[in-house]
């Protein structure tokens, strides 16, 4: 059955995938991609309609409809009263111009900000202060550090490393060019509101449960940020740098936003200060933040704080109190819309308010001062410097009579244990002398005498052998100097004798537990070695490479020895003595040792060259084999104007040498010479 269904199943599947099926398959595919493309081009416009608007709605929380209707009836409005504005222009004077705020607070002004992100090059810069221009505006905001903690210029500090946007601009050009087209740029840095910089340097980050960073949040996945902690000396400094760099590229105008701590406050932040959990220690650590930076910058940077309208009326955790109590010399009020009176006018009473806070804070420190004047003149010592210097003379003087007391006490301790030992000593011999005098027996006066007498002789003697003694001292101290310097002198020739002895030794071939080899035969045995190499090259020549020599050293450390020879035989691997040579063999070393005797001396001797060699007998042992090979190797020696002399009586030799001295012995005596050549 199992079988039978398989048939079916596979007969099913090629009768689905048929070429006709496929086809209609395939245009069913295109015709239905189509129709879904055309679908999605109508309705895209729609589609993204309700995207965007439930974006904002639902996500933004922003009325779209409501926001609509009311720019209409504001431009509406705007229509009306610039109508009515024109109408009456001729009929009504000209109203007074509203002054800002005296030193405090700007509300308005001729400024403007620019998208950094646009300034890209050298034309949309310009292009961008054209149109500020005739705009009016007479400054230029540009954001170069963002409260996302994104520097957007390539920053040198190096806590702003993790933070320098892909693409960064070019400041200092975009400062030079908003300059040249009558622009004054201002630079804006985001203060405390950074949660990127405090990932590199983490010393500068509001903490909980101690190195751990604290999160606005549950964790960075729900979109919570850290924030940088105002009382961390380095975030302090860290902005400073910013602003120091800025100025450097030609920004004067500096506008810091965030200068604040985190808008909510809890228990578990760690500002690594107690003041962190108060508003009072916190609007005084802004106080002093700002301060610093503005003495810092005194005279090089025009520093502005910048906050929202609500801030600058209304004490906040942000803030610890109103943005304008933080004593800043310049303050830049931002607001999402044009302030109406009432909103100017709570800005100014915050202002004002401020200003009464600062000048009874002022008063306060001039009491304060006058009091700490006048107790300063009432001390002693009117300067801390002088009051330390007296204090540490007070303490040197009574370090040392500290000391001396200690050593008075020692010394009276050691003083007493003496007192109390001769007490002591005084109690045991007056016992003694107490029991003395009961054990002794009465004596006579005549007794006494006598002894006395005896005594007096025994003294007088033990004081003539004194001086005998004496006497004898100084020849017996001079001796023993002589002694001492008979015995070093000893040492040292003892010393040059050992290594003078060790080299004898060495050069005489006596050395305990090493060779036998005196220092002639050491030498003969290195020149015997040199000229072995070139015998030995004549010798394999002769041999058919049968034999080559060798030193043979000493059998054992006993013997005085090194300079015998022994023979390689190469056809059997062994080595024997030179004396199992026959004597034909004999006879091709020794002709082999004297050629590399005269190849040594021709070699180690400059200038000297052996240009005559005379063979006398030895050639009637070879036999034939052997004799050739022999007149082979003196042929090699007559080449460059060498001459080999051969004294023998071998007849097989005349034939093989062209000039000969033939002599002739006379049976009358004598002798006679023939020259064959």
């Amino acid at each position: 059955m199992a079988k039978n269904k398989r048939q079916k199943v596979k007969h099913y599947h090629r009768s689905f995938y048929s070429r006709e099926m496929r086809v209609k398959r395939g245009i069913g595919i295109v015709v239905l991609v189509v129709a879904v493309l055309a679908a999605a081009w109508f309705a895209a416009p729609h589609v993204l309609d309700w995207a965007t608007h439930t974006w904002y709605t639902v996500v933004k929380d922003r009325d779209l409809e409501a926001e609509s209707a009311s720019r209409a009836e504001a431009a509406a409005s705007s229509a009306a009263a610039s109508s009515a504005a024109a109408s009456q222009a001729a009929s009504e004077p000209e109203p007074e111009e509203e002054k800002p705020l005296d030193g405090k607070a700007i509300t308005g002004g001729s400024w403007a900000e620019l998208d950094v992100t646009t300034l890209t090059d050298e034309a949309a810069i310009r292009t961008a202060a054209r149109q500020l221009k005739q705009q009016g505006a007479d400054y230029a905001l540009v954001t170069l550090k963002d409260a996302a903690g994104t520097v957007y210029y390539a920053s040198g500090v190096a806590a702003a490393a993790q933070s320098i946007t892909e693409n960064p601009v070019d400041a200092a050009n975009i400062a030079a060019i908003l300059r040249e087209e009558g622009i004054i740029p201002a630079a804006q840095l985001a203060a405390f509101t950074d949660p990127v910089s405090v990932y590199t340097d983490r010393s500068m980050g509001v903490h909980y449960d101690g190195n751990s960073l604290w999160l606005d949040n549950v964790s960075a996945a729900k979109g919570g940020k850290a924030w940088m902690n105002p009382f961390a000396a380095s975030a302090v400094q860290f902005v400073g740098d910013l602003i120091e760099e800025v100025r450097s590229m030609g920004y004067e105008q500096v506008v810091l936003t965030g200068v604040q701590f985190p808008n909510i406050i809890t228990r578990k932040q760690d500002f690594g200060a107690s003041g962190g959990k108060s508003r009072e220690g916190r609007a005084a650590q802004l106080t002093a933040d700002i301060a610093a930076w503005q003495t810092r910058f005194a005279g090089s940077v025009t520093l502005w704080v910048s906050y929202p309208d609500a801030l600058c009326t209304a004490a906040t955790d942000a803030l610890g109190t109103t943005g304008v109590a933080l004593g800043m010399e310049n303050l830049l009020v931002t607001s999402s819309a044009a302030l109406d009176a009432d909103s100017r006018a709570a800005l100014e009473q915050a202002a004002a308010e401020a200003d009464r806070s600062a000048a009874a804070q002022n008063a306060s420190a001039d009491a304060l001062e006058g009091q700490i004047a006048e107790r300063r003149a009432a001390l002693p010592y009117p300067r801390r410097a002088d009051a330390q210097a007296a204090l540490d003379k007070l303490e040197a003087d009574r370090s040392t009579l500290r000391t001396g007391m200690d050593t008075a006490q020692r010394k009276l301790k050691q003083a007493e244990q003496t007192v109390a030992a001769a007490e002591a000593a005084v109690e045991a011999l007056t016992a003694q002398q107490t029991a003395a005098q009961k054990e002794l027996p009465a004596r006579s006066a005549e007794e006494l005498t006598a002894q006395q007498t005896a005594l007096t002789a025994a003294r007088e003697s033990l004081r003539s052998r004194e001086k005998q003694l004496s006497a004898q001292l100084l020849p017996n101290r001079k001796t023993a100097a002589q002694y001492r310097a008979a015995a070093e002198a000893r040492q040292t020739l003892e010393s040059r004798w050992q290594w003078v002895s060790a080299l004898a030794a060495t050069a005489g071939g006596t050395l305990t537990s090493k060779q036998k080899i005196r220092l002639e035969a050491y030498i003969q045995m290195n020149y015997l070695d040199r000229i072995l190499r070139y015998a030995n090259t004549r010798l394999m020549q002769m041999t058919a490479g049968q034999y080559e020599l060798e030193r043979i050293g000493a059998e054992n450390q006993r013997s005085q020895s090194g300079l015998d020879l022994g023979v390689i035989d190469h056809y059997n691997g062994t080595r024997r003595s030179v004396k199992t040579l026959s004597g034909g063999e004999s006879f091709k070393a020794s002709l082999a040792l004297a050629l590399g005797l005269s190849d040594e001396v021709q070699s180690s001797a400059g200038g000297i060259r052996l240009d005559t060699l005379f063979l006398d007998e030895g050639f009637g042992s070879l036999d034939e084999e052997s004799l050739e090979l022999a007149i082979r190797v003196l042929s090699g020696l007559t080449e460059g104007d060498r001459l080999v002399g051969i004294i023998s009586h071998v007849g097989a030799l005349k034939d093989r040498i062209d000039r000969q001295v033939v002599v002739h012995k006379a049976r009358t005596g004598g002798s006679t010479v023939e020259l064959r050549v």
